[in-house]
């Protein structure tokens, strides 16, 4: 008997154990579940921190190396070592130890590049220039990109400070066209704001106070809690924060608006940073705060037409060739690493030669020629195409950029689905074709229920589209996700040419080329009737179709090897469809950086149709506004 009491006393025992485990493991991953996305965006913000620190670090200890060098200035010449980017003979790109070989560069089209005698100015500066990328080291160098400054309303600016600013600007757009082919790493300088000098800074600005104890009961609640701010508090608490800093500006200018939405947005990110659905931050986390705060400090001074006006700025003394040339140049560079975290690799895979790759290239373009696209599903193509992958970059990336032509010939694998697909996956992190496949059809119902429950309110382009989708019954997959991108681009007042081009459903690679007059920027050429109900697809980028969707594919994949070719290949957004792409970009495949990867400094006109400057931007307006209302209206109709 006291045997069977223990077996049950164990048995029971155990049972409550067992009991207990599971709603301890329940527990804990509901805890981790609710504060994992919090712990990211801290961790986030404490590695951008301590990186903006670091480079901070940096720059000051070579400014104390250049004052202390100029100060021992002999016979009025300076020395010439505080400026390690500057020397007597110019450089190619400090490749050589690893593709240098005669073959390498005649591939690449590579020449000596010498720079001339460069001008006094070029030495006064305190810009620090860095060398040449080494494909076997660190890539450590900073750009200073030109910011807008603090406006200093109190009137007390040190003149001397301005020069020093304004040369400082100088010499960057007068920088050596050997530091133009320097590529940015993609974890460089995109993903923070750039570092600001304390002296361009206004006084009120580093001192300002945000009234934390005027904020609206609600917003105390959300922040709490760590919800969203309803749009009603939201806006009550800008007006709170506006009025608070007209105490010390009258009309804070964007940059200092921007500095006070960071100090808000770093105290409360999830009450009211740009975070999207999935928990992930937008650009730089706070655009939208920042375009708030400087919208109502607008509206406020509508009828002040002394707080709206500025003082001249001075006239510039670049000269106008070095300014675009090097502007062309350093926006490629920026725009190439945007949003990817293996853009150009730092070494070879182990094991490696420049001659071992050479030699896998040429056996993967001999399959190709011998099996065809087909080839691409063998996992022995796989398997050269990812050891090969810093080969394939480091063609790509090279300036001048080769050809798609050039490419093709080399890496003609990079031309099927498969192949670009997985070089998207290597070169940003994400498998595309699964992130279509799991937001496509979901995000594109939701626009559609967006547009469709307010058609009264839209455009008449809006709502002829609409009509339109009705009329194609547009039920299945494909028509849902091309109804959906339709719809954004009458919403950004965007032409259906400039992703798509509609042909004939017989149509074959030759005839499209020979019959249509294809743009130099990717589009989606569209075979069937209508857009709408079009079931084959071809890719053309420099005016010829390059990539070829086989018919067991569907539009999401079609759409996945067109967006992927502006990572891969390195092309910028064309302005005419830059809100979609950047739409795409955020919101269905989400990448989110800061900046865009559309640098055009000129665009047309929405209201107008004429020529016009773009601004820059770290997150598109138009997306911004879309995703916020999107968000707002489903909060609205869910509740």
């Amino acid at each position: 008997m006291d045997i069977m009491h223990t077996a049950d006393f164990q048995t029971q025992l155990t049972s409550i154990m067992e009991t207990l485990a599971k709603t301890a493991v329940v527990e804990i991953s509901k805890l981790l579940k609710e504060n994992a996305s919090f712990l990211r965006l801290e961790i986030s913000r404490c590695t951008s921190e301590n990186v903006s620190l670091r480079k901070k670090c940096h720059f000051l200890e070579n400014e104390l190396q250049c004052a202390r060098k100029g100060s021992g200035k002999m016979n009025g010449t300076e020395a010439l070592s505080c400026h390690p980017g500057l020397t007597d003979t110019g450089h190619r790109p400090a490749i050589d130890n690893v593709f240098g070989k005669e073959w390498c560069m005649n591939l690449w089209r590579h020449e000596e590049s010498h720079v001339g005698e460069q001008e006094d100015t070029h030495l006064d500066s305190t810009v620090i220039i860095g060398e040449p990328v080494n494909l076997l080291e660190e890539e450590s160098d900073m750009v200073m990109i030109k910011e807008e400054a603090f406006d200093d309303c109190s009137s007390g600016r040190n003149e001397e400070d301005q020069d020093t600013v304004k040369e400082s600007n100088i010499q960057v757009d007068g920088m050596p066209n050997e530091m133009t082919l320097t590529p940015l790493s993609s974890n460089e300088s995109l993903h923070e704001q750039p570092f600001i000098p304390s002296f361009i800074k206004s006084n009120w600005v580093r001192s300002f106070q945000v009234p934390w104890d005027r904020m609206p009961a609600a917003l105390i609640q959300a922040t709490s809690t760590g919800e969203r701010a309803r749009p009603g508090p939201r806006r009550e608490f800008v007006r709170i924060v506006v009025a608070a800093m007209q105490a010390h500006c009258p009309n804070p200018n964007l940059a200092a608006c921007g500095e006070v939405a960071r100090n808000i947005v770093s105290t409360y990110p999830l009450t009211f940073g740009d975070i999207s659905e999935e928990g992930e931050q937008l650009g730089n986390g706070f655009s939208c705060l920042q375009r708030q705060l400087k919208t109502r400090v607008e509206h406020v001074n509508r009828d002040v037409l002394e707080h709206r006006i500025r003082r001249p700025r001075r006239p510039s003394m670049k000269r106008a060739g070095e300014q675009d040339s090097y502007t062309m140049k350093r926006a490629r560079c920026k725009v190439d690493s945007y949003g990817c975290i293996n853009w150009q690799p730092s070494s070879i895979p182990e094991g490696e030669t420049a001659e071992s790759l050479e030699m896998k290239r040429k056996v993967a373009a001999e399959i190709f020629q011998s099996a065809g696209p087909k080839a691409a599903e063998l996992p022995n193509v796989d398997d050269l195409m990812q050891q090969t992958y810093v080969y394939q970059r480091h063609m790509i990336n090279s300036c001048p950029p080769p050809t798609i032509s050039e490419i093709e010939g080399h890496w003609p694998f990079l031309f099927t689905e498969r192949g670009l697909c997985r070089h998207f996956k290597i070169l940003t992190g994400i498998d595309i074709r699964s992130r279509f496949n799991e937001t496509l059809i979901d995000k594109s119902k939701r626009i559609l229920n967006y547009f469709s429950r307010q058609r009264l309110k839209w455009s008449e382009e809006i709502q002829s589209m609409l009509s339109e989708i009705e009329d194609a019954n547009a039920t299945d997959n494909n028509r849902i996700a091309i109804s959906a991108i339709l719809l954004m681009m009458k919403y950004f007042k965007e032409k259906d040419n400039a992703v798509f081009i509609l042909a004939d459903e017989t149509s074959t690679k030759m005839s499209i080329e020979n019959e249509i007059s294809l743009p130099a920027t990717p589009r989606l050429i569209m075979l069937g009737e209508t857009l709408l109900t079009s079931s084959k697809w071809f890719v053309s980028i420099e005016g010829r179709v390059t990539h070829s969707i086989e018919d067991k594919l569907d539009f999401a994949e079609a759409l996945s090897v067109f967006f992927g070719c502006f990572y891969v290949f390195n092309i910028e957004y064309q302005e005419s469809a830059s809100a979609t792409l950047e739409l795409i970009q955020r919101f269905f495949v989400r990448i989110n950086p800061e900046g865009t990867k559309c640098t055009s400094k000129s665009g047309t006109s929405r209201r107008t149709g004429s020529a016009v400057q773009r601004k820059p931007q770290n997150f598109n307006t138009r997306v911004a506004t879309f995703m916020q209302r999107l968000s707002e209206f489903e909060w609205k109709t869910s509740s």
